[in-house]
């Protein structure tokens, strides 16, 4: 009935992170060749200048490789959202992972979906019955958990 929800990290802070600290080094390893070369002259300064320059590509293109990480698409755009329902004997339970935050995360029952609304334009929508109703939510770390409330049924 429900569905499993493969949780993806997002890597955009850290790419940020490693883009400076390369950026940073890459900076280093240009001054360092530039000291090394007007410091030694001969073959030592070419093995030094040759080992700074072979440094500065390594760096560069690591920088290049993390800049094209930074372009995946965020979770608002995955066609593959998922989620988990688990029923109870009168309440059934959403849980669902969903960008935030927290103040752009809601939920709420429209002609019978539970639409569901987070940061970067997120919106979803999961088809419930009619006879629902939301008894709480709760969004802790990412992880939006709606509770309903299922409707009594006469014997």
């Amino acid at each position: 009935m429900g569905k499993s929800m493969k949780i993806s990290p997002n890597r955009k802070t850290d790419n940020n992170l490693n883009s400076i600290v390369m950026m940073i080094v890459g900076g280093g390893a240009v001054l360092a060749l530039i000291l090394l070369l007007s410091r030694f002259r001969g073959v030592v300064g070419l093995l030094f200048g040759g080992l700074a320059a072979l440094l500065l590509i390594y760096w560069l293109r690591e920088l290049r490789h993390n800049i094209n990480l930074e372009r995946i698409r965020p979770l608002s755009r995955s066609s593959n959202w998922s989620y988990d329902v688990i029923e109870y004997p009168e309440e059934v339970s959403i849980v669902a992972e969903v960008p935030g935050p927290a103040e752009k995360v809601s939920a709420r029952l429209e002609a019978g979906n539970l639409q569901i609304a987070g940061g970067n334009d997120f919106l979803r929508n999961i088809v419930v019955t009619d006879a629902v109703s939301i008894l709480r939510t709760t969004y802790v770390n990412g992880v939006l958990n709606v509770r309903l409330k299922k409707p009594i049924v006469q014997s």
